[in-house]
């Protein structure tokens, strides 16, 4: 019998899906302006398992956009709060939290996961995280977000580096809120596809977005 917390899920998933969803382990790095809506919405969605990184605390600068960012939280390991809103909204959810920058050895901890979501705005750690999972084929949902646009995809075997090798640091960018929750919904939406099999957007073609578009949204290969 499904629980009653993901009860409204069914429909757009079948009662086996949600089952699946529970067996299922995710992993998330980054959980600032994008990391933590993808994470609440998988999470919601009944994500059995977690495995999540962020090295920064909550400071002023992320009220702005961040969607755990508020008096209570300013100064607080951002995992440790993220953690404490999963538990919050499931108290049966695993979540294994690591409040330091991912690398080339603390990647190993994402080795049994079913799908990592990339939300990080560290270039040296996406191109970690993407190594790791093509090296190990666990497909990587890539997301980033500024200003008013933002891009999602998944990589499934696709070379990141060949496709993003010239990608510079962007923290401290621009990004408005809507922009950053939207692009954490789509790649917490890539990652469902990936757990249930479903059909997802593959690098090298990739979801895009401007909010201040009058097209919004579109996909486009790079």
């Amino acid at each position: 019998m499904v629980d009653r917390r993901f009860s409204r899920n069914i429909g757009a998933i079948s009662e086996r899906e949600q089952e699946k969803l529970g067996r299922s382990a995710a992993g998330i790095v980054g959980l600032g302006g994008t990391g933590a809506p993808a994470f609440e919405a998988l999470v919601r969605a009944g994500v059995g398992k977690f495995i999540i990184f962020d090295k920064d605390r909550y400071e002023l600068s992320n009220f702005n956009r961040q969607i755990y960012a508020d008096r209570k939280s300013e100064g607080r390991w951002k995992a440790d709060v993220a953690l404490e809103r999963a538990v919050a909204i499931n108290p049966a959810v695993r979540v294994e939290r690591h409040s330091v920058q991912l690398d080339g050895i603390t990647a190993a901890k994402l080795k049994n996961c079913g799908v990592v979501v990339d939300c990080t705005d560290s270039v040296g750690a996406r191109k970690v995280a993407a190594a790791f999972c093509r090296k190990n084929k666990i497909p990587y949902v890539f997301c980033s977000a500024g200003g008013s646009r933002g891009i999602v995809g998944v990589f499934d075997g696709a070379d990141f580096e060949g496709i993003f090798g010239g990608a510079r640091e962007t923290k401290g960018k621009h990004i408005l809120a809507p922009a950053a929750i939207v692009a954490g919904a789509l790649s917490a939406s890539q990652a469902l596809c990936v757990l249930l099999g479903k059909k997802c957007v593959k690098a090298p073609e990739f979801i895009f977005f401007d909010l201040f578009s009058e097209r919004v949204f579109w996909k486009q290969k790079v």
